[in-house]
């Protein structure tokens, strides 16, 4: 009897795929000579060439999973291939739109079934419109296209399954914009996905491994941002979608019910609100939405809480100082009773403020006005903010244009009444538009800072316990 052999192949991104993990290592940015390793019977992995590629065969001919960087790279493969079977290569499967992985085809016979996500072929058929070294090899264009995020096909006596991991670094969509993690869940804005509308993916962990649990896609219209703020706490979400309704924007509230995430509510502000959702933050039943927009850009913050299965709103609060432009609401954290915003661009000098709230039978009072440190204009102290514990909240507030833009970031605790700083973190090596302190975390005593700007802007994150 016949058996049927199977194999996994994953689309990675709108515009790629991604091998089955042993196939996914780092691709090389220069051609090294091919090395062919066997992972199971009639299965292998062909190390080298610019790229990775695989190799299935079938019942009557050969599978290649990606067909190497180089003309020269991709012979070089079908040599390889010939060594190991005498049937010929009928189908390509390609993971990926970049050259590394198509412009081998230029060696591959005419007439072969080339399988690709259809994001994957525009871009193909734009690269080739657009000519010059980037273009692939135009005898050998995607013949059959991919569209749904998981497929079933059966090829050459071989089950090969095909999934689609929308998120990696397809242009546009801006995955990784805005991320947030909770005990063994997270979630990955990007914001940028389907022409700006925007999705959401929640990844849960079992064990050592992360998997893709869900995707979130804008309830709305086309070009609402979803995902440009996400928040987690234990089996809630909130995601921000600030261009939603004409720019007042709204945040949607997603619950966990097994492996399942359903919408439970959808949050805007109250009339007047200007990009509601830029921000948003949660704990438990506490959730915080900044909308700094509000009042010619003075902004503002909306508390809600939830009871049962419905939220209500709280309080909003409005711009302390009263200023426009001062982007209050910019930055929102909030832990247990304890809600911290940022206001960037408060002061004349937009040197920047901080401003914590706390609740007290269910009323938010201001306990702290926290001023830049420094007192440098354009500062931006309060560009981030976080806050971690309960009975005593430590705060985090980062300034990443302090110093020629070096930046830094500075905590706070709240003890005997009143609020003291206690840390300034800086990095000791931190150069001019570093931007330290871009994005703060704080949990415990670990804090995490984020530095765009570090190593000629590849970007640097810095993690360090506070005292």
């Amino acid at each position: 009897m016949h058996r049927r052999r199977g194999f996994f192949v994953g689309f990675a991104t709108i515009a790629s795929l991604s091998v089955l993990a042993t196939l996914a290592v780092a691709q090389g940015p220069a051609p090294a000579p091919l090395m062919v390793h066997q992972l199971k019977p009639n299965v292998y992995w062909v190390e080298g060439g610019g790229g990775n590629s695989g190799v299935i065969v079938g019942d009557k001919g050969v599978i290649v999973v990606d067909a190497k960087t180089t003309a020269a790279a991709g012979k070089e493969l079908l040599d390889d291939i010939a060594k190991i079977t005498p049937k010929p290569v009928t189908t390509v499967i390609l993971t990926h739109s970049d050259g590394d992985h198509v412009n081998g085809l230029a060696s591959f016979p005419a007439g072969i079934t080339i399988i690709a996500h259809e994001n994957n072929k525009k871009e193909q058929d734009a690269a080739l419109a657009a000519g010059g070294r980037g273009a692939p090899p135009a005898g050998h264009l995607p013949t059959q296209t991919i569209s749904k995020n998981k497929d079933d096909l059966k090829i050459d006596g071989v089950k090969v399954q095909v999934l689609h991991w929308a998120p990696a670094h397809t242009s546009g969509d801006v995955f990784g914009y805005s991320v947030s993690v909770s005990g063994g869940t997270a979630v990955v804005g990007a914001w940028g996905t389907s022409k700006h509308a925007g999705a959401a993916y929640v990844y849960a962990r079992s064990g050592q491994t992360w998997h893709l649990q869900a995707t979130l896609t804008d309830p709305g219209t086309s070009s609402d941002l979803f995902g440009y703020s996400v928040a987690v706490s234990g089996q809630t979400l909130v995601v921000g979608s600030f261009s939603a309704n004409e720019g007042a924007g709204a945040a949607y509230v997603y619950v966990r019910s097994g492996h399942t995430w359903q919408r439970q509510a959808t949050l805007t502000g109250l009339p007047g609100s200007s990009v509601f959702g830029a921000a948003v933050a949660i704990s438990g039943p506490t959730a915080v939405i900044g909308a700094w927009g509000t009042g010619n850009q003075a902004g503002a913050v909306d508390i809600f809480a939830r009871s049962g299965s419905t939220w209500h709103r709280q309080v909003t609060l409005g711009n302390p100082a009263g200023f426009s432009q001062d982007h209050f609401g910019s930055a929102v954290a909030v832990s247990g009773s304890t809600a911290v915003i940022g206001a960037p661009t408060a002061t004349a000098g937009d040197d920047g403020a901080t401003y914590i709230y706390t609740r007290s039978a269910g009323h938010w009072h201001r306990g702290a006005t926290l001023a830049d440190p420094v007192g440098d204009p354009n500062d931006h102290f309060g560009w981030s903010v976080a806050v971690s514990g309960t009975r005593v909240p430590r705060v985090l507030s980062g300034a990443p244009s302090t110093g020629s833009a070096c930046g830094a970031a500075y905590e706070y605790t709240h003890r005997h009444g009143h609020w003291r700083k206690r840390v300034t973190v800086v990095e000791p090596s931190c150069a001019s538009q570093d931007n330290v302190g871009f994005g703060v975390a704080l949990s415990g005593r670990l804090a995490v800072l984020g530095a765009p700007g570090k190593n000629s802007f590849a970007g640097s994150v810095i993690t360090l316990r506070v005292p």
